[in-house]
């Protein structure tokens, strides 16, 4: 997803500088030449109008990737915590059980191997235990959560985006593109009507381009 938004942003920049280069070449023809040069001259409203559409989508585009890329960081950073949380007690209860073993291997008194016993009781046993049961409280709390919200987790996922983003929002909007299957995609709806005003640019330039080319030597278009 970060790939493809950052992609779509890129492509937004290209458009951009397409239509600047495209108004910098119509006001690059020579004022004598303005009388014969009208149609691509009328050209220029459309030209206009079709960076003002750029602009619209750029405005749309540009913040998404860096969502996508804070959500793909956070799931990396929510998954490396869980990691952890789960291996800590299982490693203290593997220091505890090697402390045990340790002093009844290294004592050569039973009595000597009961006082290391207890002394590590209230240092290390008790600690672990407790940690232990805070660590499977919140696992079965997270759990809990989890499972709460991928029950239905389409409605969930547009609630938190509406909450984060707002109800009026362009990445609302694309985000009940995408999951929901409805609406419009305001990026498409963007890039469709920018494409439909270039092609049309385009086609009165080709149409112009070469009379005025002929007429205005000094001008390459």
């Amino acid at each position: 997803a970060f790939e493809d938004t950052t992609s779509a942003r890129n492509e937004a920049a290209t458009l951009r500088s397409a239509g600047a280069w495209i108004l910098q070449d119509l006001n690059a023809i020579p004022e004598p030449c303005q009388e014969k040069a009208r149609g691509p001259l009328r050209t220029m409203g459309e030209v206009k109008h079709y960076l003002a559409q750029v602009d619209q989508y750029w405005s749309d585009i540009h913040a998404i990737p860096d969502g996508v890329h804070s959500a793909q960081d956070a799931i990396n950073a929510i998954s490396l915590i869980t990691g952890v949380g789960l291996l800590t007690p299982l490693f203290l209860v593997l220091i505890c059980c090697l402390s045990v073993l340790l002093a009844v291997v290294c004592s050569n008194r039973g009595r000597c191997s009961l006082c290391c016993v207890q002394c590590l009781g209230p240092l290390l046993f008790a600690p672990t235990v407790i940690l232990v049961a805070a660590a499977a409280a919140t696992q079965l709390e997270v759990a809990v959560v989890s499972s709460s919200f991928c029950a239905d987790v389409d409605s969930n996922a547009m609630a938190y985006i509406k909450h984060a983003f707002g109800a009026n929002s362009t990445a609302y909007e694309v985000s009940k593109y995408y999951i929901t299957k409805s609406g419009n995609n305001p990026l498409l709806t963007d890039l469709h009507e920018a494409s439909v005003t270039i092609e049309s640019v385009k086609s009165t330039v080709a149409t112009y381009g070469d009379a005025v080319a002929r007429a205005c030597p000094d001008w390459h278009g």
